[in-house]
């Protein structure tokens, strides 16, 4: 059976993420977004980070849905 693999990237290799992103993160992977804005009242340097973080998740996702819907797209 084909299959394709895609994969975004929305971090740069040397982008630090705050240390505790990972505690707000669920068991199945969600962000929890009452956790994360808890630590950022006591972090609030780390706010301008995960906003440009949030950003280029967004525009990563809108370009993986595009090349899907242009790949899934019944060629003429």
């Amino acid at each position: 059976m084909p299959y394709v693999i895609l994969r975004t990237v929305s971090d740069t290799f040397d982008e630090e993420l705050p240390g505790f992103l990972a505690a707000c993160v669920g068991v199945d992977g969600s962000v929890d977004r009452a956790a994360v804005a808890r630590k950022l009242l006591i972090h609030p340097g780390a706010l301008p980070g995960l906003l440009a973080m949030r950003r280029r998740v967004v525009s990563t996702c809108e370009g993986l849905g595009l090349f899907l819907a242009r790949f899934l797209s019944p060629s003429p």
